[in-house]
């Protein structure tokens, strides 16, 4: 059993552009095809209307810039609506492929960010220079990838290069970004 429901305008059970406009099917999962909206009543105000989800898995790798590798690699993303949350896991084999003197980049992100974001990760065999606090992703605005960076006790930044990290590395990984 499945229940169509029409438009506000009554009628048979499509919208005025001739598609359906809400369906319950028998096993109760509902479905509107041109979102929800929220908070604003029904004026059709698309910036208060939520019509985007989507749950998958992305391959999260290392690169150079050119090359991508690691193994074991485990990423799964949720996107409502504009934001998206991508909580994975890397292990590198072989590291030696890479360039050393490369900034070493988090690549395989499912969507573009839109602006400028940071986040924790955890980390091991990552070898960080004298004075570093902390170690933090740092994803830019209108990329598909991200950064590792050095925080040091000066204040100072740096990226990690491809050579700071061994065969042995492992990294985790959980950043919520704006896509466009």
């Amino acid at each position: 059993l499945s229940v169509v429901v029409s438009n506000a305008k009554g009628g048979a059970p499509e919208s005025s552009t001739g598609t359906t406009a809400l369906v319950i099917n028998s096993a109760g999962v509902v479905s509107i095809p041109s979102g929800i909206e929220l908070g604003s009543g029904v004026d059709g105000t698309a910036a208060n209307t939520l019509d985007d989800y989507e749950e998958g898995n992305c391959t999260i790798q290392y690169s150079d810039g050119s090359t991508s590798l690691g193994s074991a690699n485990t990423a799964k993303y949720t996107k409502v609506g504009r934001l998206v949350t991508v909580n994975g896991y890397i292990n590198v084999v072989n590291i030696d492929a890479l360039t050393d003197n490369q900034s070493i980049r988090l690549v395989g992100f499912p969507f573009t960010n839109a602006t400028e974001t940071t986040f924790p990760i955890m980390t091991r065999y990552l070898n960080s220079p004298d004075a570093t606090h902390n170690v933090v992703g740092y994803f830019g605005g209108n990329g598909t990838h991200a950064y590792i960076y050095y925080m040091k006790d000066n204040g100072a930044y740096e990226s990690a290069k491809v050579s700071s990290v061994s065969n042995t590395n492992d990294l985790y990984f959980g950043v919520t970004y704006t896509t466009s």
